[in-house]
């Protein structure tokens, strides 16, 4: 059988805000939504009212 090498327990490192998520922040992210929330909610309505309504 192969041994198997064992390591020690990794322990946790402080790490800053911005190595951790890479210096990226994603603000325009929430105006995308609603962006499209506002046009699904849009073209629903606007396929209710040419279909159901």
């Amino acid at each position: 059988m192969a041994q198997h090498e064992t390591r020690p327990p990794m322990t946790p490192r402080a790490r800053e805000t911005t190595a951790v998520r890479q210096g990226v922040t994603l603000g325009v992210m929430r105006y995308v939504l609603l962006v499209s929330l506002v046009l699904a909610i849009a073209a629903l309505g606007g396929l209710w009212f040419a279909f159901g309504g």
